[in-house]
């Protein structure tokens, strides 16, 4: 027809970033972060061996493969029995997920790690589960940490500034020194005694000057990640030398370098724009209704809210 223009062809691929790493495994029918045999979605470690070095040593990961994940998924689809589609998740790590009908879709290379979220975990992780579980500052300690955060000026154009401790990493490595130095300036090499009364007892190494060194290692790491490519394997062969328990996050971060190299340097996707919300959905009584019913009273009430 005169004056008719053929639209161009445009090709899409569905990229699977706004969500927590529970959800992404729930939406693309792979394995839960907890499983046993198949807690990572890029590579073939189990869930025992994320307190060992086999866990962060990128140079021998055995990836997974996307097509053999669509084709195990396709047999968890055909398969008529709840016991046959447990099978083959336990054995392959994989079910079906409707997206697998999508053109171009690839269970892993289209679901990166949220470089943000998971950075975030580690360090409010490294807080709470090394420098307090582990007693690492004592009452004293606490108190000149807590004075020295309320003591610092911000410049006039930072805008508001986060509430949260654990947000502030940038002097995070500041504040643990003026909390461990010795008379000297330099770190101490003997912790607080841990409280007999403290349980559970901590069970990793109180070598002081090594943490705070793996402290430095996290703050250096996340200024340059945030801007280009590097790995944070230091620190996580760090803290298991320390014999620190480790989690699946401390693993997905070796992927980092895969997804960059797929999709360029850090992406700010952030989850907090959606995360705001959880607050207000957690407060919706469910009932632990099934059928749909969970799903429609999430959906009224956040239209009666706003």
């Amino acid at each position: 027809m005169y004056g008719f223009q053929r639209p161009h062809e445009v090709h899409a691929a569905v990229l699977c970033e706004n969500s927590d790493i529970p959800v992404t495994r729930k939406l693309t029918g792979m394995a839960g972060h907890s499983h046993k045999t198949h807690p990572c979605n890029f590579c073939f470690i189990s869930l025992i061996d994320i307190d060992s070095s086999v866990a962060y040593d990128i140079t021998n990961f055995h990836m997974q493969d996307d097509w053999k994940l669509l084709e195990h998924a396709h047999h968890s689809k055909l398969s008529t029995t709840k016991a046959a589609r447990k099978s083959i998740l336990d054995e392959h790590g994989v079910r079906y997920s409707i997206l697998n009908e999508l053109p171009g879709w690839l269970p892993m290379r289209c679901s990166p790690i949220d470089f943000m979220h998971n950075f975030y975990v580690l360090v409010k992780r490294f807080l709470f589960d090394i420098v307090m579980a582990g007693h690492l500052l004592d009452s004293t300690g606490w108190d000149l940490f807590q004075n020295s955060i309320n003591s610092v000026i911000w410049p006039l154009g930072i805008g508001r500034l986060p509430k949260n401790v654990i947000s502030w990493l940038i002097i995070y490595p500041f504040i643990l020194w003026l909390c461990w130095r010795d008379h000297r300036d330099e770190i101490k090499a003997s912790t607080p005694p841990v409280p007999a009364s403290a349980k559970p007892q901590p069970t990793f190494k109180h070598d002081l000057q090594t943490i705070y060194k793996l402290v430095l290692y996290l703050s250096v790491s996340e200024q340059i990640l945030a801007s280009k490519a590097i790995s944070i394997n230091d620190i996580d062969q760090g803290l298991e030398s320390l014999g620190v328990h480790q989690t699946i996050n401390s693993h997905l971060a070796m992927h980092y370098s895969l997804v960059f190299r797929q999709y360029g340097p850090a992406y700010a996707t952030w989850l907090f724009g959606f995360e705001h919300f959880n607050g207000v959905l957690e407060d919706v009584n469910l009932n632990g209704h099934g059928g749909g019913e969970m799903e429609y009273s999430l959906a009224r009430d956040w239209v009666e809210k706003h």
